[in-house]
């Protein structure tokens, strides 16, 4: 009587909403990205109503679905479409540690995303940007100016074209002042 699901995810993992009855018992229900009717007896059925549906990658899909009852009887098909933009993902992110200066290496900054990352993010702030932010850069940065000696502690986010920011990534580094020579 009722199936859906979100019309947008930035997650592979969604919620499905499946309301189905029969005049003694719904026996089975199935789920699919394919539009053909499954047989009575095919791989895929269960006994509980699926509450998520798993999606193999980004993109846009349509899921079908059907129930069955105890006597064979397959429903017709029912159907709602999903559009997944999954958000860019930092994989590594690392300084170099130990430095006499302000400004220092990224020893690792690797960011993925399912289309193309557009813009990085660079704070000393743990408070994620919006995506209008000023700040954001669109090429990689090799390294980064901090406001002080010590140990510091950095924050970076990616963004991709759809707007989806990452979460956030975090690197630490000391940052040791030049020992002074008097004469």
């Amino acid at each position: 009587t009722a199936f859906n699901i979100a019309t947008k995810s930035s997650v592979l993992t969604v919620p499905v909403t499946l309301i189905a009855t029969d005049d003694v018992a719904v026996t089975g229900y199935y789920l699919s990205e394919n539009s053909v009717s499954p047989a009575i007896g095919a791989a895929g059925w269960t006994a509980t109503k699926p509450a998520t549906y798993t999606f193999p990658s980004s993109g846009a899909y349509a899921l079908y679905a059907w129930v069955k009852d105890g006597a064979g009887q397959i429903s017709n098909r029912a159907s709602d479409s999903i559009s997944i933009d999954l958000p860019p993902s930092i994989t590594s992110f690392s300084l170099e540690s130990g430095s006499l200066d302000l400004t220092v290496a990224f020893t690792a900054f690797t960011a993925t995303d399912d289309f193309e990352v557009t813009g990085y993010y660079l704070s000393e702030v743990a408070i994620a940007p919006s995506v209008g932010a000023a700040g954001w850069v669109s090429s990689k940065p090799a390294s980064y100016t901090f406001d002080s000696f010590g140990n510091n502690t950095l924050y970076g986010w990616v963004k991709d074209a759809s707007g989806n920011i990452s979460a956030r990534a975090t690197a630490t580094s000391s940052i040791d002042s030049a020992p002074i020579i008097s004469l």
